[in-house]
């Protein structure tokens, strides 16, 4: 019997002593705006019991900023568990579905589209150049909401997308294509 009192005080002192960083990433995501997080990511304790909260604004940004985070995020030794309340789009969105742990306020939205560029060159070449890598980025991007989101195929995100649609989840959307875990009123349920 005393084996079992032992085991439960290391057991709640273990969790007594697990700390939880809370990040937020708000607005465009660049590189501006993912450093934070990744010097967050880098400076968190990361022992058994830790874990990370992140908190999402966003109405997306930038491919390889977005791309360095979600890879930071899953090489994380501990637990990251982000939260949507307001918009996770495009980028951010393709961030969250990431996580180990993806919530959402009943406030928020999510959404998805493929991926575009700004500017342009000035040769046929370099337009056609363009529209290999934004294909290739979709259908890289599209493998991974497929890979965490159940009952959203490639092809079915492609078909959706196509023309420059958008796909728009609410909380309830969301629950249903298996791209949110945890459906809370607050944020701060979640701490």
């Amino acid at each position: 019997m005393k084996w079992l009192l032992n085991a439960f005080v290391i057991c709640f002192a273990t969790s007594a002593m697990a700390t939880t960083t809370h990040l937020r990433l708000d607005g465009e995501i660049n590189d501006e705006s993912v450093t934070p997080i990744l010097d967050g990511l880098a400076n968190a304790p990361h022992k058994k019991g830790d874990s990370v909260l992140i908190e999402i604004n966003s109405p997306g940004g930038e491919t390889d900023p977005g791309f360095k985070l979600m890879k930071a995020i899953e090489r994380f030794p501990a637990k990251v568990v982000c939260v949507v309340d307001g918009e996770a789009d495009s980028m951010a969105s393709y961030i969250f579905v990431g996580c180990d742990v993806r919530a959402m306020t009943k406030r928020s939205v999510l959404m998805i589209h493929q991926p575009g560029m700004e500017g342009g060159g000035g040769h046929l070449n370099d337009w056609l150049n363009a529209a290999d890598a934004l294909t290739a980025s979709a259908r890289a991007m599209f493998e991974h909401y497929s890979l965490h989101m159940r009952g959203m195929s490639v092809g079915e995100l492609a078909t959706r997308t196509r023309g420059g649609r958008e796909i728009w989840l609410s909380w309830v959307d969301a629950k249903r294509y298996g791209a949110v875990d945890i459906v809370v009123d607050r944020v701060e349920e979640l701490k």
